[in-house]
């Protein structure tokens, strides 16, 4: 029952998406969502980067990722949008280097060291 609830209501819907006007009001409504959404995902979080000397066992580099963090293959570190605490602690397992990347508007210093 709820499988055709679901496609009578798409149904109805599909109707309204020849109207432009609609169409606008719905993506500015999802828009709205979608930037509410990404801003509480990225609450506290801040771009990093990480470089290690030796290669990392696969359940760490698990970690890493789910930490927020990918490896960039070209320049041999792990970057990505992070809380710093927590990546921290997880560098600090196998000797790693973070690096705070400081926001585009700042450039007199792009990257500081920490």
């Amino acid at each position: 029952m709820a499988g055709n609830a679901l496609y009578g209501a798409l149904l109805s819907l599909s109707a309204g998406a020849k109207e432009s006007a609609r169409v606008a009001e719905w993506a500015k409504a999802g828009g709205h969502i979608f930037d509410r959404e990404a801003k509480a995902r990225d609450a506290g979080r801040e771009p990093l980067t990480v470089t290690f000397a030796a290669v990392l066992p696969t359940p760490f580099t698990t970690q890493l990722r789910a930490a927020g963090l990918r490896w960039n293959k070209v320049l041999h570190h792990w970057e990505g949008l992070a809380d710093h605490a927590a990546v921290a602690a997880l560098a600090a397992e196998h000797d790693g280097k973070i690096q705070r990347i400081t926001p585009p508007a700042d450039r007199e210093s792009r990257v500081s060291a920490e």
